[in-house]
């Protein structure tokens, strides 16, 4: 197929014709993936041989080139690297087939050949150009950059273009280009909606590379993305719970970054929610006569403080319990020696209050190697039906005549 060359990259700048490929095979070569011939290190005749049949490969290619059949070009330098992998030719002959896939809008056949050039040659001094020209493809992917002939734009799949960005992460850990390529899975993922998958890469970038450029922005990502979560109806605190940690973790972290001034603010709307969230569980409680676990969570949000209006409201509330149901809410500290259980948290007693509410103290830093999972699909609710911290459902059509502990939901899973 006769097209004429679009594209050309300075690695090869100096062997445009590839007249130059008679240098000595690198000393880092060594054969990492399936060809036709044995990986084992030939014996000097049949080394020769081999040298002689690519040597005939590649001037059949440089003939397709010079007709300007690109494509065909691109193929037959593929197959003195796929067949012969041990010659003096290899790594050139795996650059330029790269680049004419390239010029010929195949993406992933080039990031494929540069691949095989990396995985060959690690001790070649082009290494690091042939990794920045992959991280360029993948790149370029995810843009949506490459088109076909007829000048339709190439449809890459997602799975394809993460496995690129994954694949160069791999070839340099260390390299900034594994932190770019990291971050970059996360917008990928970002912009169509996976909301989990996404927080996901974007904790791996701070988890991987915390001191890298993106990973400041990875983490405040972190903590938009679970308000996201939030804001399209999860019915569960955790996620504002999620978002809370990860809006700590980046003031902790990188408190003189760009972004701080933002985190602050974004931590005082999540409180605000979370407040908000409270005073939906503690009406719940008093709904169903659960008079002590209603005022136990109206006193935490008087205590955290939040929104005036919800603030108002629960001592309202708070004060109308005291008064009209005589109910105590003081907690009595344990003892450091005292392991026991508070009766009043297990639920056969008449006395159950329920799970303890979150905690909003702030936090030491620790690193996490991984975020919290993504909560369950929002149930289906009427009222003012709410879910506890942990995500159980508390919907009186659900059968739940007292609220549902952890400990319980944790064993109805194990069964």
């Amino acid at each position: 197929m006769k097209t004429r060359l679009k594209f050309f990259t300075p690695i090869t700048a100096a062997v445009i014709i590839l007249s130059s490929l008679t240098m000595p095979a690198q000393a880092g070569f060594l054969g990492l993936f399936g060809n036709d011939e044995d990986q084992s290190v030939p014996e000097p005749e049949e080394m020769q041989r081999r040298e002689a049949a690519a040597q005939e490969l590649l001037a059949k290619a440089k003939a397709e080139e010079q007709k300007g059949d690109f494509e065909d070009a691109a193929d037959v330098y593929r197959k003195i690297v796929d067949k012969y992998p041990l010659t003096s030719i290899t790594a050139d002959a795996a650059i330029r087939s790269a680049e004419l896939y390239e010029s010929e809008g195949q993406p992933r056949d080039a990031f494929e050949t540069y691949q095989k050039f990396i995985e060959l040659s690690r001790g070649d001094r082009r290494f690091d150009e042939v990794l920045k020209e992959q991280y360029q493809l993948a790149q370029r992917a995810k843009s949506g950059e490459f088109k076909r002939r007829i000048l339709i734009k190439l449809d890459i799949p997602m799975d394809a273009k993460v496995e690129m960005f994954e694949t160069v992460a791999k070839n340099a850990p260390r390299s900034p280009l594994a932190s770019a390529s990291l971050f970059a899975i996360g917008e990928m993922q970002q912009e169509v909606g996976a909301i989990a998958d996404a927080i996901n890469a974007y904790a791996k970038v701070v988890a991987d590379h915390p001191d890298s450029k993106e990973a400041p922005v990875a983490q405040f990502r972190i903590g938009e993305l679970y308000v996201t979560q939030s804001e399209r109806g999860a019915k569960d605190t955790t996620t504002m719970t999620s978002a809370r940690e990860a809006y700590e973790d980046f003031l902790v972290r990188y408190p003189n970054h760009s972004l701080a001034k933002d985190a602050k603010a974004r931590l005082g709307n999540v409180d605000s929610k979370q407040s908000e969230d409270l005073l939906k569980i503690a009406k719940f409680y008093e709904k169903t006569e659960k008079y002590r676990a209603a005022a136990i969570y109206y006193r935490d949000i008087i205590k955290q403080g939040g929104p005036d209006d919800v603030v108002a409201e629960a001592k309202s509330r708070l004060a109308t319990l005291q008064a009209s149901k005589n109910v105590d809410v003081t907690m009595p500290e344990p003892s450091a020696a005292d392991t026991s259980v508070d009766s009043s948290l297990t639920k056969d007693r008449d006395d159950y209050v329920g799970p303890p509410s979150p905690t909003l103290t702030k936090r030491e830093f620790t690193p996490r190697t991984s975020m919290p999972a993504s909560p369950s699909e929002p149930l289906p609710v009427d009222d003012d039906g709410i879910t506890l911290p942990g995500g159980n459902p508390l919907l009186p059509e659900n059968g739940a005549s007292e609220p549902i502990t952890p400990e319980e939901e944790s064993v109805d899973s194990a069964e």
